[in-house]
This record gives C-alpha cells, sequence and structure tokens, in this order.
C-alpha cells in the first residue's frame, strides 16, 4: 500500500509517529482533481446544497419550516429510517447562512443559531491521525482465511459483519512516549 509505505518510510528515521512528520506525507494530503469535469484545487472546501432536501414538501408537506413532531405519528411516516438511507430528513440539520435548521426528528433537538459542526472536530481528526499512523507503523495486519465482504447499505455502504484483524508486530512499541502528543 502507497500510505503504508510512505508512512513508515516517514517515521522509520525517528522510530516513532511525530505531527511534524504526519504533515509532510503527500499520499495523506493528495494534490488538485478533476470532478465532474471542474478543476477542483487543493484545500478545496466542497458543500453539498442540502437546503432544498429540508424545505421540500413532499416530505414535509404544507410548512416545511415549521418544527411539528406530530408528522411522525401517521402510518405511512412511523417507520422512517432517520438514521439510514432517507436523506430528505437531515437528522441532524443543516446550516444555512449561518442558521441551523433541525427538522422533527425524534431524539433530535430545534435548535436555530447553533453551531452544527462538533467544536472538538480538530482535536479528534489529529488525535486518529496520530493512533492510525502508530499503529501502521508498529504493525502488519493479517486479515483471516475467510473474509466476509457482504455490504450493508445505509447513509453509508459498511461492512455487515465486523472485521477483525490481527496485529503482527514489526518494530516495538517501547512506551507511550513513542507517539509524539502534539498540543502547539
Amino acid at each position: 500500500m502507497l500510505f503504508t509505505a510512505e508512512l513508515r518510510r516517514a517515521f522509520a528515521a525517528h522510530g516513532k509517529v511525530s505531527d511534524q512528520a504526519l504533515g509532510e506525507l503527500r499520499y495523506l494530503h493528495l494534490e488538485p482533481c478533476r470532478v465532474l469535469g471542474y478543476d477542483v484545487p487543493r484545500g478545496t472546501t466542497t458543500l453539498m446544497n442540502v437546503w432544498p432536501l429540508g424545505l421540500d414538501e413532499r416530505y414535509w408537506p404544507g410548512d416545511p419550516d415549521e418544527f411539528r413532531p406530530e408528522r411522525f405519528e401517521a402510518e405511512d411516516v412511523a417507520d422512517v429510517d432517520f438514521k439510514g438511507a432517507d436523506f430528505e430528513l437531515l437528522p441532524f440539520g443543516a446550516v444555512q447562512g449561518g442558521r441551523q435548521v433541525c427538522r422533527c426528528i425524534p431524539g433530535t433537538l430545534y435548535l436555530r443559531h447553533w453551531r452544527r459542526m462538533c467544536p472538538g472536530i480538530g482535536f479528534g481528526v489529529a488525535n486518529v491521525k496520530v493512533a492510525l499512523a502508530s499503529f501502521l507503523f508498529h504493525f502488519d495486519w493479517e486479515a483471516p482465511a475467510e473474509l466476509d465482504i457482504t455490504e450493508s447499505f445505509g447513509i453509508t455502504v459498511h461492512r455487515k459483519s465486523d472485521l477483525t484483524l490481527r496485529p503482527i508486530q514489526r518494530m516495538p512499541v517501547s512506551s507511550v512516549r513513542d507517539v509524539e502528543v502534539f498540543m502547539s
């Protein structure tokens, strides 16, 4: 795998994973691409216009901008999968012009003028990168002989059954300090 080879080359000199070396991984930070005939420069944030989905009167009859939980009492919508493939129901709302619009999905809150994104997303992504890089640097991974690749569908396609890999140590992990925690 290209990423694993690049990662091991970058960290081999230090013998440990570091934030500085993570930033230098070219494969992790790919360059510009072309999507549907449009050039997308590196670092471009792309957005999908989800605003019309949350205001479509086919799914939100009468007054789509009103919070009305009783919409889900009718028998024809009682079994709607608001966590799965029913994309018109946007369970966590959509941000339009800085305003949060969250529909009457059971288990969600109706909040306006609220930040939709997780405030700790940067910290979380950085921690996942360090952990994943450490796993790939210190171990090779072996899949079971019988591999079930059956898919299950929802908002994303995912494996129907868990994938259990066996780690094979390729470089000793001497301590937790081998994973440099970056707090700058």
